[in-house]
C-alpha cells in the first residue's frame, strides 16, 4: 500500500529524469564538434510498480534512469578500422611513389632520356670532327652529364629510403605512445565503471585512439567482461598483426635496432629493424601486417620478390664454419647481383649471420657463391648451426617495387651500357695509336680511383663442338684480392675488379679519359688516317641496338623503366582515393549514429523542459491536495 505522500515521490522521480535528460543534452550539444565524441542518451524506464492486493492490481511509482549510453555501432567500428588500415597502406605508398616518379619525370628537355640523348648527339658531331679538341671535351662532358645524372638518381633514391627509414621510427614511437595511453585509459575506464557508472567519455578517447592506430598496421579488438554482477570489468585486448600489443592495463612496446649490415648493394647505412620488447619476432615483410608501416617497409626494402636465395653446398656450412658455399641460387647473371659486396647480412635458416666478403666461382652447375667471415648479431665468428638442408636468403622476398628494386634496375642498365659500350672502345685506338681504355668506369670506395673493370675472367673452359660451355669456367672474384682479402692494387692505383663494383652511384666517365680527351678512340686503327671512324659508327649505332636489354635499346629500357614507375605511382594513387572514398562512406553511416545533430539536440531540449515542467506540476498539485488535506480540518 503506497504511502499518503507517494504521489510526490512519482513526480520527483520524472523531475530527476527529466533532469538528468536534461543535462545529458547539454553535454552532447556542447561537444558537437569534438572529434571522436559519440552522442549519449538518458536510459529509462517505469520503476517497480507496488502490489495493491486488491483488484485494482499494482500501482505505478514513476520512472527509474537506468544509465547513459553512447549511441555506437561495433560493426561500423570495425569496417572503418579494416578500410583505414588499407587507406594508410595506399596513402603513405601514393606519397613515396609520387616522390620518385617526380625523380625520374620525364620531359623534352630533361630527365635520363635527355641526357642519355644528349650524349649520343654529341657522338654525331665527333664523327664530323673526330680531331677536334673541343668537340672531344664536349663529348666528355655531356658523357659526364649523363653519368652524373645517374648517380643524382641513385642519390634520390637513398633520399627516400632514407626518409621511409625515418618515419619508420616515427611511426613505431607513436605506436608505443598509443598502446600505453590506451592500457591507461583501460585502468580509468575499469575504475568507474566498477562502480556501476558508464565511462562513456573515456571510451570515447579510446576509441579515437584505435582509429588512429589502424591506419599504422593491422589491428583486431577483443573486449571480454570478467567477473560477476558486483566485480566484473571489461578485459582490453589490442592485438597488432596478431601479436598483443595491449592487454588490460599492460602493453607491449615495439623496439628500435640499428642494424650494422646491409641486404642490397645500395642500400643506406644504419637502417631500423623492429623487435617486440617482449622478445617475440617481428616480421617487418609480414603480408597482413598492412596500414602505414607495411608500406614504409615495402617502398624502403621493397625487392620486387628478387630477393638472393639459394641452397647450401654439399660439405659445407657446418658448425664452427666461418665460411660457406652456396649453390641452387636465384642470380646467375652478374650484372643482376644486387647484394652487398662486404658488410653483408645472409640468413641461414632463422638465424642471421654478417659477412665480410663473397666470391664467385661459375661452374656446370652454374654460379657458386663463397661467403667468408661468417659471424653472428653478437660479432662471434663461425656457424653456431649446421647450415645444411636450410634455406638460404639475403633480404626479405618482398612483392613490391621498392628503392631496391629501382636501384637494382639502374645498376643493371650502367653494367650492362657500360661493359658494352667498354667493349667497343677496347677495340679502337685513340690520337696517340693506342687502345681505347674504358670510357665508363665506377669509383672505388676505398681508393677513390677507378677499377680496371672485366668480364668475368675465363681462366679454364671446356666446349663441346657447338661451343656449348660443358666443364669450369673458371673463378671470379668481385674485386681481386690475396689469400688474406687485402686489395690487390695495379701499378696505376686501380683495382681489378668485375662490373659488378659499377653502381649507379658510383658510375662515372674514366679519370683518364677526363684527362686527355685525345684518349677517346675513334678509330678502328689510327693508321687508316684520323678521319677514320669504325669504332666510333659502331658506338653511335649501339644506341640502336635492339638486343641490348630484354626491352629493346636503351632508349625503350629507360622509357619502359620510367613509364613503370608512372603506372605504380597511378596504382597508388588509384587505390588510395578509392579507399579514401569508402572510408569516408563508412564515416558517414557511423556519424549517422554517433554524431551530434544540433537541431535534433534543439527538439530535446525543449521536450525534456516539457517533461520537467510537467513533474513540477505534478509535485505542485499534490502540494495543493496535502495542503487541503492536513490543513483544511482545522478551518
Amino acid at each position: 500500500m503506497p504511502s499518503t505522500f507517494f504521489g510526490i515521490t512519482i513526480g520527483k522521480s520524472g523531475m530527476y529524469a527529466a533532469q538528468a535528460a536534461i543535462n545529458t543534452t547539454a553535454h552532447n550539444a556542447s561537444n558537437a564538434t569534438t572529434d571522436g565524441y559519440s552522442r549519449q542518451v538518458v536510459s529509462q524506464k517505469a520503476s517497480t510498480p507496488l502490489p495493491l492486493y486488491t483488484s485494482a492490481g499494482m500501482a505505478g511509482t514513476g520512472v527509474d534512469v537506468t544509465g547513459i549510453n553512447r549511441e555506437r555501432n561495433v560493426y561500423y567500428d570495425e569496417k572503418y578500422w579494416n578500410c583505414n588500415t588499407k587507406y594508410g597502406n595506399y596513402k603513405a605508398k601514393e606519397y613515396y611513389m609520387t616522390s620518385i616518379e617526380g625523380y625520374f619525370s620525364e620531359t623534352n628537355v630533361d630527365g635520363i632520356t635527355a641526357s642519355y640523348t644528349d650524349f649520343c648527339m654529341a657522338l654525331k658531331d665527333l664523327k664530323d670532327n673526330v680531331a677536334d679538341a673541343t668537340v672531344r671535351t664536349e663529348v666528355i662532358e655531356y658523357a659526364g652529364n649523363f653519368a652524373e645524372y645517374v648517380n643524382y638518381l641513385s642519390q634520390c633514391m637513398q633520399t627516400v629510403q632514407s626518409e621511409a627509414n625515418s618515419e619508420i621510427k616515427t611511426t613505431v614511437e607513436r605506436i608505443n605512445s598509443i598502446a600505453a595511453q590506451i592500457a591507461n585509459l583501460n585502468k580509468q575506464i575499469n575504475t568507474l565503471e566498477l562502480r556501476s557508472g558508464k565511462a562513456n567519455d573515456l571510451r570515447d578517447e579510446r576509441d579515437l585512439l584505435i582509429d588512429e592506430l589502424s591506419e599504422y598496421a593491422n589491428i583486431s579488438i577483443t573486449e571480454i567482461q570478467r567477473g560477476d554482477n558486483t566485480t566484473s570489468h571489461n578485459e582490453f585486448i589490442v592485438k597488432l598483426d596478431g601479436k598483443t600489443l595491449v592487454d588490460g592495463y599492460k602493453y607491449n612496446t615495439l623496439n628500435m635496432v640499428c642494424v650494422d649490415g646491409r641486404v642490397c648493394q645500395n642500400d643506406m647505412e644504419g637502417l631500423y629493424d623492429i623487435e617486440w620488447s617482449d622478445g617475440q619476432d617481428f616480421n617487418s615483410a609480414s603480408i597482413t601486417l598492412g596500414g602505414k608501416l607495411q608500406a614504409l617497409f615495402e617502398v624502403r626494402d621493397g625487392n620486387n620478390g628478387e630477393n638472393f636465395t639459394g641452397t647450401v653446398a654439399e660439405g659445407s656450412g657446418t658448425v664452427g664454419d666461418e665460411s660457406i658455399v652456396i649453390t641452387s641460387t636465384s642470380c646467375n647473371d652478374i650484372n643482376k647481383l644486387n647484394i652487398p659486396e662486404q658488410d653483408g647480412i645472409i640468413r641461414i635458416g632463422t638465424k642471421l649471420y654478417y659477412y665480410d666478403s663473397f666470391s664467385v666461382e661459375i661452374t656446370e652447375e652454374g654460379y657458386q657463391y663463397t661467403f667468408e667471415g661468417l659471424k653472428d648479431e653478437n660479432g662471434n665468428y663461425g656457424l653456431k648451426l649446421n647450415a645444411e638442408e636450410k634455406p638460404i636468403s639475403i633480404g626479405n622476398h618482398i612483392v613490391y617495387k621498392g628503392v631496391p628494386y629501382y636501384q637494382a634496375r639502374l645498376n643493371e642498365f650502367v653494367r650492362n651500357y657500360a661493359a658494352n659500350f667498354n667493349t667497343l672502345h677496347n677495340q679502337g685506338e685513340d690520337l696517340n695509336g693506342k687502345k681505347g681504355e674504358d670510357f665508363f668506369n665506377g669509383i672505388c670506395a676505398v681508393t677513390g680511383t677507378n677499377f680496371t673493370l672485366e668480364e668475368i675472367p675465363y681462366l679454364e673452359s671446356e666446349t663441346d663442338e657447338e661451343g656449348n660451355v660443358t666443364g669450369i669456367q673458371g673463378f671470379y672474384s668481385k674485386i681481386a684480392t690475396d689469400e688474406e682479402g687485402n686489395i690487390l692494387y695495379n701499378e696505376d692505383g686501380t683495382v681489378t675488379s668485375s662490373y659488378y663494383s659499377l653502381t649507379a652511384l658510383n658510375f662515372a666517365v674514366s679519370q683518364a679519359i677526363l684527362k686527355d680527351p685525345q684518349k677517346i678512340a675513334c678509330a678502328m686503327e689510327i693508321d687508316n688516317g684520323v678521319e677514320e671512324c669504325g669504332i666510333l659508327d659502331k658506338l653511335i649505332e649501339l644506341q640502336h641496338e635492339g638486343k641490348l636489354f630484354k626491352e629493346g635499346t636503351v632508349a625503350e629500357y629507360l622509357q619502359t623503366f620510367t613509364a613503370n614507375i608512372g603506372v605504380d605511382t597511378q596504382q597508388s594513387a588509384l587505390f588510395a582515393t578509392s579507399h579514401k572514398n569508402i572510408l569516408a562512406s563508412i564515416d558517414n553511416q557511423r556519424m549517422e549514429i554517433s554524431s551530434v545533430d544540433e537541431d535534433e539536440e534543439a527538439l530535446n531540449l525543449v521536450k525534456y523542459k516539457h517533461a520537467y515542467d510537467l513533474s513540477c506540476k505534478v509535485v505542485s498539485v499534490m502540494d495543493e491536495i496535502y495542503d487541503k488535506l492536513i490543513n483544511g480540518p482545522a478551518v
